[in-house]
């Protein structure tokens, strides 16, 4: 399991005060996503534009200097300031990212069916599973990935099913 780190300054640091509160929120939901996916700081367009007014709060932590627009294999979205310096990986948690073309073709074959449950995946729920994890030497080679409910991919975490 990954953590995303929150300086305990940040309540009162004047970038935080620059973006403003939805910002923050969108800040701090994205934080939690791209450490638990590991994406090293990025968040890609996709899951920004799942909130409500994302585009517009991320463009609000651009201006506050808290994000930079970025592109990441092909992908287009933002990148933390100052990840890395704040948010090590081990390099036992490096993994390669899943391009939106990958995820595309896994949701187009598998169906938005959860392959941990079975049960229907609503569209901004859909997570990739590595049904041999990472961790154990698993790929992403189309065929070791699945579709799956965030809350089933999490409780699933490294195991092997």
């Amino acid at each position: 399991m990954t953590w995303f780190r929150v300086d305990d300054g940040l309540c009162g640091h004047r970038k935080t005060r620059r973006a403003g509160l939805p910002a923050m929120g969108l800040w701090t939901v994205a934080g939690s996503y791209s450490s638990q996916q590991l994406l090293d700081g990025f968040v890609p367009d996709w899951f920004v534009t799942t909130w409500p007014s994302g585009r517009k709060h991320a463009a609000a932590l651009v201006t506050a200097g808290l994000w930079t627009a970025a592109e990441h294999d092909g992908d287009q979205g933002w990148q933390f300031h100052d990840w890395e310096q704040c948010n090590p990986l081990p390099p036992e948690f490096k993994r390669a990212w899943i391009p939106s073309a990958l995820r595309e073709l896994v949701v187009s074959r598998d169906g938005l069916v959860c392959g941990l449950c079975h049960g229907v995946v609503e569209g901004s729920d859909v997570h990739i599973d590595h049904v041999v994890p990472v961790v154990h030497g698993g790929s992403n080679d189309p065929v070791n990935l699945q579709v799956a409910h965030s809350r089933c991919n999490l409780r699933k975490g490294g195991r092997v099913r």
